[in-house]
């Protein structure tokens, strides 16, 4: 029966499966002998197919199929019809009609003894209970369904209750209560293999879990999240899996775990925009706005922030439009009632007047006769005209009680327009309110572009950050050697000062019986071999402190920490360090080629410049995404020196070269840059009174030139 699916499921487009089921529903349709409760079935099953595909197909054939289910008394069909209308209503928000066709779709069904059917009725009930906010009610008829559902041991149905009933308690803050009842549907579900269900527990489970806000809790939500992904992965169910992407973006935020947050409201913003889902669309741009916010890339931020607005105001906007059409469709039935009654009566005293004038040319014709028929006639004529007065009278009372309704009908229309003036207003309000926050935003963005420069200090080692693996990696292979090499040591020199000790018992009595026992000793721990491998395990542990000692010197001749003010550099040196501290991104893969020119130390704020020449430098490395080379080249000219630094990248297109140096710009992926490096590159190098330019060419790669004056003048 088509009342045992739920008419209030999720919205879902007609899929592949469902336009073969529906052609195959209209086969059957085309068969001339078909019964009647045949044909009303087919109509029920075509209006469920299309529930949200087209609503005006959906209530055409359920009006089809209520009309022949009345006229043939098939209550069962109709049963079914009627709790298809209620959904039909329910999507389009008027549930005074929703409400009024469950109640008599549950009455049909209790009076013909279909307890699935009613407890389906009992269901859809708290469904609209539960959207009109009235979790208490809501409850009761989930209540009512779930002892029915358990008499007459439905497992599906049960797993479908429980899972509402623990939506309900969740919104009632029973979380206890609600775990229970949605673990019951849990466990049926996966006993009878529904995967629907399944998908819906597992998200409404980690739903639940979130609401506890602390790490172990939502962690285990994330794992129900996941699993319900899998599943509507599997079954093509796009609309469930938007929501579950969202909760899972919303999940993570509430870890702090930004990245992750961001990639779940990434997919679930494409999938919401591939199948039309609007209102999960409004809820990915608002988390998207949330993370960028947290990352501080504002423009994003505001972006996002702005579609979130629109599309939320284009939600309102459309339920306010259904509020006016709802009061207007009450408004159009009561004047057509009006125009209706108006009509009759206008007829009825139009048949009194024709009557009139056939019976007074009947009297006419009489009086000639006899006087006794005229005083038939008069008779005869008054009581009629009585009669007509008095319904006239009772039509008139009518329409006065018409009036009064209408005039009711009118004033609840004019209170609907006022609450929704009032709407407008706010939304006037709230744009207003938007405005101020744009124009703050876009101030506070320009603030952040003028303070750019107020960045460096907090940028400084942002490039050491990312470079903390690689250095890690490469202190450690030396570290192991030696650590390993001193193992190997201690037990040779253990066997050695075994062989000593045996030596420093001889004496000259015990000499010849003890000798050849050491000589055989000698032997078995190999002794001349572990003396040859002393000489290269501290050769190993030489290498490898020296290869230490070379990489944190390196690093300190980078950041200049025990620097501070204008040092001479050498600036071949700390290119060197820098490139050191890269090796573990481009080693095997980048060849370095270096042509380094006589140049002199340069005075400079040292740690500065080397932050310059980490920028440049990871930027090619970065450009490179595969093999190729970094040529270096260093020459004096005047006096100041040149540096010049090329990559064979992939180069940077004409129409973005004028935005290389803007703050925030980056042509990098989402995650691998801020967008400051060569902005704030630039400006050390305005500071220290030099140069940095570039040139590029798609498909060859990119040179920058790096110029910077011997001495610094200073004030």
């Amino acid at each position: 029966m088509i009342c045992l699916l739920s008419v209030f499921l999720s919205d879902f487009s007609l899929l592949a499966q469902s336009k073969i089921l529906v052609d195959s529903i209209q086969n059957v349709l085309n068969n001339k002998n078909l019964s009647d409760s045949l044909k009303v079935h087919c109509w029920n099953a075509l209006a469920y197919e299309y529930r949200a595909a087209n609503q005006d197909s959906n209530k055409f054939y359920l009006d089809k199929a209520l009309k022949l289910a009345t006229e043939q008394n098939i209550l069962t069909e109709k049963a079914d019809a009627i709790g298809l209308l209620a959904g039909h209503y329910r999507r389009k928000g008027i549930y005074t009609f929703a409400f009024s066709y469950v109640f008599e779709s549950v009455a049909i069904c209790e009076k013909i003894g279909d307890w699935n059917g009613a407890g389906q009725g009992y269901i859809d009930l708290g469904v609209l209970y539960n959207d009109t906010q009235d979790n208490e009610k809501s409850l009761f008829y989930y209540q009512k369904a779930l002892q029915i559902y358990r008499k007459i041991n439905n497992p599906r149905n049960l797993a479908n209750v429980l899972n509402n009933m623990g939506n309900s308690l969740v919104r009632s803050k029973k979380y206890k209560e609600a775990l229970n009842a949605l673990f019951e549907s849990k466990q049926i579900a996966e006993n009878i293999k529904n995967q629907i269900r399944m998908a819906n527990v597992y998200g409404d489970l980690g739903t639940l879990y979130t609401k506890f806000e602390n790490t172990d809790s939502l962690k285990k939500g994330i794992t129900y999240f996941l699993n319900a992904v899998n599943i509507c992965q599997k079954i093509d169910n796009n609309y469930l899996k938007t929501t579950t992407l969202n909760d899972l973006g919303n999940t993570y935020f509430l870890l702090k775990e930004y990245p992750k947050s961001l990639f779940y409201y990434e997919q679930a913003t494409n999938l919401a925009k591939k199948i039309g889902y609007a209102h999960r669309l409004y809820s990915s741009y608002e988390g998207l706005s949330k993370v960028y916010s947290i990352q501080k890339n504002y423009e994003q931020a505001y972006k996002f922030y702005q579609l979130f607005i629109n599309l939320r105001d284009s939600i309102l906007n459309d339920k306010n439009q259904q509020l006016i059409k709802g009061a207007q469709f009450q408004y159009e039935i009561n004047q057509k009632d009006l125009e209706l009654e108006k009509e009759r009566s206008a007829s009825l005293i139009l048949k009194g007047e024709k009557e009139s004038q056939n019976i007074l040319i009947f009297s006419v014709l009489g009086a000639l006769l006899t006087a006794i028929f005229i005083a038939i006639w008069f008779f005869r004529n008054q009581q009629r005209q009585r009669e007509i007065n008095a319904l006239l009278s009772v039509k008139n009372d009518e329409i006065l009680e018409k009036n009064e309704l209408l005039e009711i009908q009118t004033y609840k229309l004019e209170t609907n327009n006022l609450k929704i003036k009032q709407k407008n207003e706010e939304i006037q309000n709230i744009a207003e309110n938007l405005k101020e926050q744009k124009e703050e935003l876009e101030s506070t963005l320009l603030n952040l572009k003028h303070a750019q420069t107020k960045l460096v200090q907090a940028e400084k080692m942002a490039g050491i950050g990312t470079l903390t693996a690689g250095i890690a990696h490469e202190i450690n292979n030396p570290i192991n050697f030696v650590k390993n090499n001193i193992e190997a040591v201690d037990a040779n020199l253990k066997d050695i000062l075994s062989v000593v000790e045996k030596y420093d018992r001889l004496n000259a009595e015990n000499i010849t019986e003890e000798l050849p026992k050491i000589q055989k000793f000698k032997k078995q721990i190999d002794f001349q071999i572990a003396i040859e491998e002393m000489e290269v395990l501290v050769k190993g542990i030489r290498d490898g402190a020296n290869r230490t000692a070379a990489i944190v010197k390196g690093l300190r001749t980078f950041s200049r920490l025990d620097e501070d003010g204008i040092k001479k550099v050498d600036m071949q040196e700390n290119i060197d360090s820098t490139l050191m501290l890269l090796q573990n991104q481009y080693k095997e893969r980048i060849e370095i080629i270096k042509n380094y020119g006589n140049i002199p130390q340069i005075e400079c704020f040292a740690g500065k410049i080397n932050q310059v020449l980490m920028n440049l430098l990871a930027n090619a490395v970065q450009a490179i995404e595969d093999k190729g080379r970094i040529t270096i080249t260093s020459e004096c000219i005047e006096n100041a020196i040149l540096i010049k630094i090329r990559d064979s990248g992939k180069g940077i297109p004409l129409h973005l070269k004028e935005r290389i140096f803007e703050p925030f710009f980056t042509t990098k992926d989402v995650g691998k840059g801020t967008g400051l490096g060569l902005s704030i590159s630039a400006g050390i190098v305005e500071q220290h009174k030099g140069m940095l330019s570039f040139e590029s060419e798609i498909g060859k790669g990119t040179e920058f030139f790096l110029r910077l004056p011997v001495l610094q003048t200073t004030n």
